[in-house]
C-alpha cells in the first residue's frame, strides 16, 4: 500500500512538478508550524508544573496567582478561537508556500579573471540533458538494499533507473586504469575500495552518466562519509573527466555533500564548497562545457539563490 502511495506521489510529482513543488513546502511548512507548536506548548506545561511544584514547596502564593492568570488568558485566546487560530496558521503556510515558490529558482555565476560561468538552477538532474555526474561511494557498488546503497540516494536512483542491477557499472569500473584499488574484505557489497575522486562512464540508452567516488564507505557499518576536501576533490576531477566526454555540450553535477554524505555541512556550504572548486579546476584546466549545478526541486526552501550570488559577488567582485 505504502509502495502504491509512493509511486502515485512520484508520477505526479512528475505531471505537475510546480503544483507539486507548492504543495510540498505547503505540507513541510504544516508539519514544522505543528512540532514548533508542540515543542512550545510542552515547555510551557514544564514550566507551568515547576512553578506550580516552586509555589506549593516555599507557599509562593503571588507567584502561584500569577501563573493561574497567565494560564486562563492563553486558554481564553486559543480555547474558543481554535477554528480561527488553525485557520490563520493555514493561510500563512499557504502564503509562505507561494512566496517559496516564487522565490528565484536559477542563478548565473561568474567567474573573475575569465569568462566562465556557473549556472545552478533547482530541477531533477535525471531530466537534464548532457553528462550528468552521480557521487558513489568509493568502492562502486551496486547492490541497492538500503544498507549497502541506499535507493534514495542518486547512486541508487541511477542503478534503479538502469534496470541491469548494476551490469553496466561494473563492467565500467573493471575497466578504470592506471588506478590500483585497495582490497577490502567485506561481508557485503564490492571488495574493492577506489581512491576519492575516481570516476567511470557509464552509458543508459542515450544518456550519458559519469559515476565519480565521492565518498568514503565505512568497514563496519557500511555508512558513506565525504569530508569538505572529499568534495572539492571530487568535483575537480568529474568536473575535467566530464569535460573530456561531453565535447563541448553541458555538464551537469547535483548539488553533493549534504544528507546522505555525512559531511556534516548544510546546502549552502557544500553548494560554496563546490563553486570554489569548479573554479579552481576552470582557471587550472581548458574547460569548454557548459557547467551546471542542480539542486533537488525540494530542496528550494534550504538554498537561498539569491543570497549565495550576492555573497558570491561581494567575495569575488563579479556578477
Amino acid at each position: 500500500m505504502i509502495e502504491f502511495v509512493n509511486e502515485c506521489i512520484e508520477n505526479f510529482r512528475k505531471k505537475h512538478p510546480k503544483i507539486y513543488n507548492v504543495l510540498y513546502v505547503f505540507y513541510d511548512t504544516i508539519k514544522h508550524y505543528l512540532q514548533s507548536l508542540l515543542i512550545f506548548w510542552g515547555v510551557f506545561e514544564a514550566l507551568k508544573n515547576f512553578i506550580k511544584w516552586l509555589v506549593e514547596f516555599f507557599e509562593l502564593k503571588l507567584l502561584g496567582q500569577f501563573v493561574v492568570s497567565v494560564s486562563s488568558f492563553i486558554k481564553s485566546i486559543i480555547g474558543p478561537n481554535i477554528s480561527l487560530v488553525f485557520a490563520f496558521s493555514i493561510a500563512v503556510a499557504l502564503v509562505y508556500s507561494l512566496v517559496m515558490f516564487f522565490r528565484k529558482r536559477s542563478i548565473t555565476i561568474h567567474l573573475s579573471g575569465c569568462n566562465k560561468k556557473i549556472d545552478i538552477k533547482f530541477g531533477d538532474i535525471f531530466s537534464c540533458e548532457g553528462i550528468r555526474i552521480i557521487g558513489v561511494n568509493n568502492f562502486f557498488d551496486t547492490l541497492v538494499d538500503g544498507y549497502i546503497v541506499s535507493e534514495n540516494s542518486l547512486h541508487g536512483q541511477l542503478i534503479k533507473k538502469m534496470n541491469d542491477n548494476g551490469k553496466k557499472i561494473d563492467e565500467a569500473v573493471k575497466k578504470i586504469q592506471n588506478v590500483v584499488p585497495e582490497r577490502i574484505m567485506r561481508a557485503k557489497g564490492k571488495q574493492n575500495k577506489f581512491p576519492i575522486g575516481t570516476t567511470v562512464s557509464v552509458s543508459n540508452g542515450n544518456d550519458e552518466y559519469l559515476l565519480v567516488a565521492l565518498s568514503d564507505t565505512d568497514n563496519e557499518d557500511y555508512k558513506a562519509r565525504a569530508t569538505i576536501d572529499d568534495i572539492m576533490l571530487s568535483t575537480r576531477n568529474a568536473l575535467t573527466k566530464a569535460d573530456a566526454i561531453a565535447q563541448a555540450g553541458s555538464i551537469f553535477f547535483p548539488l553533493w555533500g549534504t544528507k546522505l554524505s555525512r559531511s556534516g555541512l548544510n546546502h549552502a556550504q557544500a553548494l560554496c564548497a563546490m563553486l570554489i572548486a569548479l573554479e579552481q579546476e576552470i582557471r587550472k584546466t581548458e574547460i569548454a562545457g557548459k557547467i551546471s549545478i542542480v539542486v533537488y526541486t525540494n530542496d528550494f526552501d534550504k538554498v537561498d539563490l539569491l543570497a549565495l550570488k550576492k555573497m558570491w559577488r561581494r567575495e569575488h567582485g563579479v556578477s
